[in-house]
C-alpha cells in the first residue's frame, strides 16, 4: 500500500502578487494555500465583510479537504493540522466551529482572533480535538502572551 503525504500551508500574505507566486509553487508540489486575514490586537480590518468572506472561504476549503481525506479512508482522528502565525489563528478559529474532532491541532505563534466568540461558537465535537500551543519566547511579531491568552480562552471554554 502506497502512503501519500500532502501538506497544507496555512499562512497570510498581504502582497497578492507574492501570494500568486507562492500559490503556483505550492500547487506544483501538491499542496494547498489557504488564506486568512487577522489582526492580533483585536482591531477590525478596514473591510470586515471581506475578512469574514476570506475566513469562510478558507474554512470551506479545509472542510472539503478533510471530507476528501475521510472519503479516501482516513479518519478525522488521524488528521493533524500544524500551522504558523496567521495560519495558526485560522486553524484555531476553524477547529472550534467544526462538527467533528481532529487528531489534533498544533498552532505555532498564533492567537485567537475572535476571543469573545470561542465559548459561544465552540462545538461539543471540537472539545475532543487536542490542542498543542507553541510559541517562541522572543517573537516580536505575535507576542508570546497571545498564546498564553489563547490557552486561558481554551481552558475557559472547556478545552483540556
Amino acid at each position: 500500500m502506497k502512503t501519500e503525504i500532502n501538506q497544507i500551508k496555512i499562512e497570510l500574505a498581504e502582497d497578492n502578487e507574492n501570494l500568486k507566486s507562492i500559490d503556483s509553487r505550492l500547487r506544483s508540489l501538491n499542496q494547498e494555500w489557504i488564506r486568512g486575514a487577522f489582526s492580533p490586537n483585536g482591531k477590525r480590518s478596514p473591510n470586515l465583510n471581506q475578512e469574514l468572506d476570506q475566513i469562510q472561504e478558507s474554512f470551506n476549503i479545509l472542510t472539503h479537504l478533510i471530507q476528501d481525506l475521510n472519503n479516501e479512508g482516513l479518519s478525522s482522528s488521524d488528521i493533524f493540522i500544524i500551522s504558523f502565525s496567521q495560519g495558526a489563528c485560522l486553524t484555531m478559529e476553524f477547529m472550534i466551529r467544526q462538527s467533528f474532532s481532529l487528531g489534533g491541532i498544533i498552532p505555532i505563534a498564533g492567537f485567537i482572533r475572535y476571543k469573545k466568540h470561542v465559548k459561544k461558537d465552540a462545538t461539543d465535537a471540537s472539545h475532543k480535538t487536542p490542542v498543542l500551543l507553541l510559541h517562541g519566547e522572543n517573537d516580536k511579531v505575535i507576542l508570546p502572551d497571545q498564546s498564553k491568552i489563547s490557552l486561558e480562552i481554551f481552558k475557559d471554554a472547556g478545552y483540556q
